[in-house]
């Protein structure tokens, strides 16, 4: 999330980077799809196949950074209740 805000990878690097995070918990996977902006989509398949992309307003980019700050502590907790590890994991990620 560092390296978006820095304009440093762009909302597919996001994707990517989470989908190798996650990588073997599909339903973490999934549950990331909260967070994205209008317009993108995350799976679980295997290959990089690009998801559906826009250009995507300034308003977005904040909306989106807005939606991950504010419901990691609520959102977040819940979709890792079974995995405390990985929730301190992604908590350093942002």
């Amino acid at each position: 999330m560092k390296d978006f805000k820095a304009q440093r990878t762009d909302m597919l690097g996001v994707i990517r980077r989470i989908k190798d995070l996650f990588k073997g918990h599909p339903d973490l996977i999934l549950g990331f799809k909260d967070f994205l902006p209008k317009g993108y989509e995350i799976s679980t398949a295997v290959e990089d196949e690009p998801p559906l992309k826009k250009p995507y307003e300034f308003e977005d980019i904040l909306t989106f950074l807005n939606k991950v700050q504010c419901q990691s502590d609520d959102h977040v907790a819940k979709l890792f209740h079974q995995h405390p590890d990985l929730l301190n994991e992604f908590k350093y990620f942002l």
